[in-house]
């Protein structure tokens, strides 16, 4: 009986694992698309409405202070805009 409640629980841990894991699949495919749709963007033409899209493929993260917003890119370039 105790194996068979090892071997269960085993189980059910792997399924969890598989879930966690498809979950993230699909987060990293539509990051992908999101990203790919992006460059199509900006390399046809220049940008005249700003989209969502752009912007999250674009910035890795904000850094905002009292004075400014600091924009690091994916690239790792980084502007600074005084507020």
């Amino acid at each position: 009986m105790r194996q068979i409640k090892r071997i269960e629980a085993n189980y059910n841990q792997a399924i969890d694992q598989i879930k966690n894991l498809d979950t993230q699949i699909v987060e990293r495919q539509a990051k992908h698309r999101a990203l790919l749709s992006t460059c199509d963007q900006l390399s046809s033409e220049p940008i005249s409405t700003f989209q969502p899209t752009q912007w999250t493929a674009l910035i890795d993260y904000a850094i905002v202070d009292t004075e400014s917003i600091e924009f690091i890119f994916r690239t790792g370039n980084t502007i600074r805009i005084s507020i």
